[in-house]
């Protein structure tokens, strides 16, 4: 269901509790690290999570063809150069995070 250009406050109640059932994620996605409120295959882009669930319809979003498999154990983990370590050890990575396998491919 994408919400995308509608006013949050004239939701119907319907759309209203349908939009209370997405989740956050601390991920990234389409190139984007950040907080994202996904709800069936759509992800909002937001500077921080709001609690409990976003009070206004973010103005980027992304459409997936297919619904991603939300949430921790995503098979990645996030390093930077410098400061060097992971996410969430490392808090904020200035040149930017790379995406790695979390299992090394060599530990097979």
């Amino acid at each position: 269901m994408d919400l995308h250009g509608r006013d949050f406050g004239h939701l119907t109640a319907d759309l209203h509790a349908h939009w209370d059932h997405g989740q956050w994620l601390h991920t990234w996605h389409n190139g984007m690290y950040g907080w994202w409120w996904f709800l069936d295959d759509y992800w909002y882009f937001y500077n921080e999570p709001i609690y409990p669930f976003p009070t206004y319809i973010a103005p980027y979003y992304y459409e997936d063809e297919e619904a991603p498999e939300p949430g921790p154990g995503n098979g990645y983990w996030y390093h930077c150069d410098n400061p060097p370590g992971y996410y969430p050890y490392v808090k904020a990575c200035p040149g930017g995070w790379q995406v790695v396998p979390a299992i090394p491919p060599d530990a097979h």
